[in-house]
């Protein structure tokens, strides 16, 4: 059995992931998440030590560096304000990997998590088992 969807065949099931990661774009979130955690070389240039993280609804995310912390806590109130359907959180870091260990379930093995998923996928469109 290949899903808890055992009713219905791979390239139906594909079909479904592909519908609903179009709908939520999860995939595209973590995509980003996997881009942006080895991409810190602007922060590491900015010094900057608080980070407001973005990820607005269609899975896009958005770096916010700030020196300092009440200049940080004043944009992460404009940008919730301003954006209320968006995921926002400040962060009191300055690289990605300060990033990464203050989020750990969120960015541990993200780049294999997304070829998992791929591979998954592929291996059901052509009616392979693993």
């Amino acid at each position: 059995m290949n899903s808890c969807l055992a009713e219905i065949g791979n390239k139906e099931l594909v079909e479904e992931f592909d519908s609903l990661n179009e709908e939520l774009q999860v995939m595209q979130m973590f995509f980003n998440l996997h881009l942006h955690k080895w991409a810190d070389e602007e922060a590491k240039a900015k010094k900057a030590a608080h980070v407001i993280l973005q990820l607005n609804t269609t899975g896009d995310l958005t770096y916010h560096h700030f020196d300092l912390e009440l200049e940080a806590s004043r944009a992460l109130l404009e940008l919730e304000k301003a954006n209320p359907e968006d995921d926002i959180v400040l962060v009191g870091a300055s690289t990605a990997k300060e990033i990464a260990s203050a989020f750990r379930n969120y960015f541990r093995d993200v780049g294999a998590f997304i070829g998992y998923i791929g591979n998954a996928r592929d291996l059901l469109l052509i009616g392979k088992q693993e």
